[in-house]
């Protein structure tokens, strides 16, 4: 039998190989030895660029927050609906504010949840009354998302705390109660956010009378005005100028006298000046040039028309006002009990189309009223004159005003800025 014996140029290409990659592979681990520096700065780059992400997606989430509380109606979709009065204020899904008393929240889980989608848009879902907001399966990838939740506070019932979570990762992952050791909670980059917020109502005294004129006032045939409220001393009517017309019409608590119904040329309205009576009601000046978050204002070229406050009122608005004049030759039908609107016409109002008003209408020019049937339930405040006839009524309702001192106005930063959550 013969011996097979390998060549000796075959033996020595062997060992060559052999010793070939031996020498690779202390190369390789002398060189990840020597810049195992770098392996540990672009882990911690990342680590920093997904904390810096979720903490842009934290702040974005406050200021969307804050804007929706002060902005109209809303969709799901955390969305300001096109066309039609479709939706529901954000301050209305996720809020219950009672007259008198602390705050509630309606929502049973985050009131907004947002993740972050192709250039550097969001997708969002806010939460309903009574309704909870779906999370978003999305792939395992690097990306962003943030939830919002309120805490009302019970020792300051006019402030909420808002808490804001920015992650790195996709909602469905952005949580706080991820299991101990687990790789998703090694992996999770969170970045809490906590910020006060008050509330500042557009209507900081109430109007303790129905009608509240700081001019002359001519109730025409009779003018129909009715407070029957006794903590306001039954004032039906209080005048800073002359009186004239029938007073006939004016209604107070049970008992009052005819004379003690109504006041006029009163010195305390005629010292307040051309706007110390807007000053005295909303604490601002009339056309002051920085817009407060809550109030929704409506130029015309022209004298402005009720399709103009029509559209701003079915979008949710409940804080409204009219750089210019305002003319309602058609029938209105603004605010209800449950929804009172505060409206203020900066300019003149003419009101000949009759209808029907619920909440605070506040003038600072002169008013004309007449022609069709109309009413007025809560108060009308007229910086000018106002002349009027018996096809009118106003009757001073302290529910609908205190409804309006809780849900017309502002949700405003409180001093302190926003930190960090614990």
């Amino acid at each position: 039998m013969r011996r097979l014996t390998l060549a000796p140029s075959r033996t020595q290409g062997l060992s060559t190989l052999v010793t070939l990659l031996g020498l690779f592979l202390l190369t390789a681990l002398a060189t990840a030895y020597a810049n195992r520096h770098l392996l540990i700065e672009h882990r911690m780059a990342r680590v920093m660029q997904d904390d810096a992400r979720a903490q842009a997606a934290a702040a974005w989430g406050a200021e969307r927050a804050l804007g929706l509380l002060n902005a109209g109606a809303i969709d799901d979709r955390c969305q300001w609906p096109r066309g039609g009065d479709a939706g529901t204020p954000a301050a209305e899904r996720w809020l219950r504010r009672p007259a008198t008393g602390p705050w509630t929240l309606l929502p049973a889980n985050a009131a907004m949840v947002c993740d972050a989608i192709a250039d550097e848009r969001w997708d969002c879902r806010c939460a309903g009354p009574g309704s909870s907001v779906p999370l978003r399966d999305t792939p395992p990838q690097r990306t962003q998302s943030l939830k919002v939740e309120l805490q009302p506070m019970a020792d300051h019932p006019d402030v909420l705390r808002l808490l804001v979570l920015g992650c790195a990762q996709g909602s469905a992952e952005c949580r706080t109660d991820l299991p101990q050791g687990s790789i998703a909670r090694q992996q999770a980059r969170h970045s809490p956010l906590q910020q006060h917020v008050g509330w500042l109502p557009a209507l900081r005294q109430l109007p303790a009378s129905a009608l509240m004129v700081q001019g002359a006032v001519d109730l025409g045939d009779g003018l129909l005005l009715s407070n029957e409220d006794p903590s306001t001393q039954g004032l039906a009517l209080h005048a800073g100028g002359a009186v004239t017309g029938s007073t006939a019409g004016l209604v107070g608590p049970p008992g009052s006298l005819p004379a003690e119904r109504w006041l006029g040329r009163d010195p305390s309205l005629q010292d307040l000046g051309d706007d110390g009576l807007r000053r005295r009601l909303f604490g601002r000046r009339a056309g002051a040039g920085e817009t407060p978050p809550g109030l929704h204002r409506i130029a015309c070229a022209t004298p402005c028309t009720a399709e103009a406050v029509t559209s701003a009122w079915r979008r949710g608005h409940r804080w409204v006002q009219v750089d210019g004049d305002l003319e309602l030759d058609t029938p209105v039908d603004w605010g209800d009990a449950s929804r009172p609107l505060l409206l203020s016409v900066e300019g003149h109002l003419r009101w000949s189309g009759g209808g029907r008003f619920v909440g605070a209408l506040l003038v600072g020019g002169d008013a004309q009223l007449g022609g069709q049937a109309w009413q007025t339930e809560g108060a009308l405040v007229v910086s000018g004159g106002l002349r009027a006839d018996r096809q009118g009524r106003v009757r001073h309702d302290r529910a609908v005003l205190l409804r309006l001192q809780r849900e017309a106005g502002s949700f405003v930063r409180l001093p302190g800025g926003r930190w960090p959550a614990a």
